[in-house]
């Protein structure tokens, strides 16, 4: 089981280099394992070693925050005020802002397993994910209070 463990640990490390060489624009990129704990990257033509040591040596976080939903975060949502103290903007993937209030409500400390999956009612990619008893009675009472 531990073996097992540590190889699907190692595809998961070579899919997230993978995804942050990616941001470095190297055109053919050369990611292997060697051995059974160790994975060697070559990106040829990469001028700049310092930007890519940061890039791929970067300790992947996760916070979970709430959106801001007031009127002064949907001014600043929609470019026509600023962002309002205690929140910051974001951009998503496809360029849109989103103003989220600073304050974390959960951090993978929180987090017991995490898993790709599907969403039941629409198909599309999801991420699962696993708390353990403080991250999910926190998770609980934060969902709660912020319905609707």
């Amino acid at each position: 089981a531990a073996r097992t463990i540590q190889e699907q640990a190692l595809k998961q490390n070579m899919v997230t280099l993978h995804n942050r060489i990616n941001e470095l624009g190297v055109a053919e990129p050369v990611i292997q394992q060697q051995g059974l704990d160790r994975i060697v990257v070559q990106l040829p033509g990469v001028q700049d070693t310092a930007k890519a040591k940061d890039i791929l040596g970067r300790t992947a976080t996760l916070e979970v925050r709430l959106v801001d939903e007031s009127p002064e975060g949907q001014a600043a949502e929609a470019g026509t005020g600023p962002v309002p103290f205690g929140s910051e903007r974001f951009l998503e993937r496809n360029s849109r802002p989103v103003i989220v209030k600073k304050q974390v409500i959960l951090t993978g400390e929180n987090l017991t397993d995490a898993q790709p999956g599907f969403d039941n009612q629409t198909q599309e990619a999801a991420v699962h994910l696993n708390l353990d008893a403080k991250g999910s009675r926190i998770f609980r009472d934060v969902t709660r209070e912020n319905i609707g």
